[in-house]
């Protein structure tokens, strides 16, 4: 039985494998949500930085390449996708505003427009080295409604800074979307499985259990081709509880569906 005042939402967590070419990752990305669309799905998610990587440098002439504006060419190709579809749409992208960089995400409403855009909060996307005039953090957490309930977002280290989880709390959204750009350092990368399943797993559910919210989570896949970034993918559903639902498996390029209502607890049932 559905919460009062809910649709049953489904969802599709994707994860498209990314290369150093931006339009083939953008190919990429509209394949995954025309398959989506084929299966019915409300919401499709895609994980931090999805169309470049995480591919900044810390050196703006070089980085230059992989930032947008919002709204601008990414927002617009996704937008019209959205629109044809009549699907929301959410994705991680770098972000240029008026030549200050910040590392964002976006979710956009079937009517292809920007219903919710948010800017990471953590630091950690940049070094310490970079110039804080350019390489700049958001300082809110803004929410859409939608018939589905309310969605927000945090971003790969958000979720690991105890304050900001308190901040992001308050906003109380129904759903948070959770974008990512993980990998493990070289020394166990052969091991990436066991090292998810035997620790990392649970240091993602205890923090999502702090959040007290239902939580969608998506990480790319890095082609080898992509410089110094080994990100592992893998695409999970966790409950309020911190509970691991359903997941997609690491290293695998492919899609997560699932559907999913709230009880009247406000905990994630799978359908």
């Amino acid at each position: 039985m559905e919460s009062a005042g809910y649709k049953k939402l489904k969802v599709a967590l994707c994860v498209p494998t990314i290369t150093s070419d931006t339009s083939k990752n953008l190919e990429a990305l509209e394949r995954q949500v025309i398959e989506s669309s084929k299966n019915g799905v409300d919401l499709v998610v895609f994980a931090e930085t999805v169309i470049t990587g995480l591919a900044n440098n810390d050196d703006p002439e070089h980085d230059i390449e992989f930032v947008q504006e919002i709204p601008g060419e990414y927002t617009n190709k996704l937008g019209m996708l959205a629109k044809r579809f009549g699907i929301h749409i959410a994705f991680g992208m770098l972000e240029d505003d008026n030549g200050k960089f910040y590392d964002s995400a976006v979710l956009l409403k079937p009517d292809g427009k920007i219903g919710l855009k948010y800017r990471r909060v953590s630091p950690h996307w940049h070094t310490r080295n970079a110039d804080p005039n350019i390489y700049c953090e958001g300082d809110s957490f803004p929410k859409l409604e939608t018939p589905f309930g309310s969605f927000g977002f945090l971003i790969c280290g958000d979720m690991f800074d105890d304050k900001i989880l308190k901040e992001s709390k308050e906003s109380n959204p129904d759903w948070l979307l959770y974008l990512v750009a993980i990998s493990f350092p070289d020394d166990i990368k052969q091991t990436i499985k066991q090292e998810w399943e035997s620790i990392e797993s649970f240091e993602y559910m205890k923090q999502i259990k702090k959040s007290n919210t239902p939580t969608l989570m998506v990480n790319y896949l890095a082609h080898q081709n992509l410089p110094d970034d080994d990100s592992y993918g893998g695409a999970f559903v966790f409950t309020k509880n911190g509970d691991l639902a359903k997941s997609f498996p690491l290293q695998t390029d492919g899609i997560l569906y699932a559907e999913l209502t709230q009880t009247n607890d406000m905990q994630i049932k799978i359908l």
